[in-house]
């Protein structure tokens, strides 16, 4: 009858044995994370370098609607930083409609240093307030 070496309960395991455990467990992770990786995109479409999380409040093209499109357009040729001194940003807010309208107090003093979202959210609490009446290019 052959001998076969069966592996006793009061026999020690060999580091060897350990070390070829652990070895398996840290490519398995490893496999496991590069997966992961892989399947997740490297960054958003709306990411812009130096915007962070927060590039998406700059990519009208994908949350204006067009009636504001047309607006802001007609009012200051959709310049976000536009600044006559009276009448600032892409929808020619008058400093005193967009110090009494901006939903969040600490948002920019003047509409101009506003993100186009911010100034979005302003025009939408004027619109509620007045309507279109508040643009001389409502009509656009």
């Amino acid at each position: 009858m052959a001998h076969r070496h069966v592996r006793q309960k009061d026999q020690p395991v060999t580091r060897l044995a350990l070390f070829l455990q652990w070895a398996a467990l840290v490519i398995v992770l490893s496999l496991t994370a590069q997966a992961t990786q892989a399947a997740s995109p490297d960054k958003p479409t709306h990411w812009q370098k130096g915007r962070g999380d927060q590039a998406w409040q700059w990519r009208t093209d994908v949350w204006l609607p067009a009636k504001h499109a047309r607006v802001i357009q007609c009012e200051t040729g959709s310049t976000w930083t536009w600044n006559s001194g009276t009448y600032q940003g892409a929808y020619g807010f008058a400093v005193s409609s967009w110090d009494q309208f901006k939903p969040v107090s600490w948002w920019p003093d003047e509409a101009y240093l506003a993100s186009p979202w911010q100034q979005y959210q302003t025009a939408l609490a004027i619109y509620r307030r007045y309507g279109w009446s508040g643009w001389g290019c409502r009509g656009a």
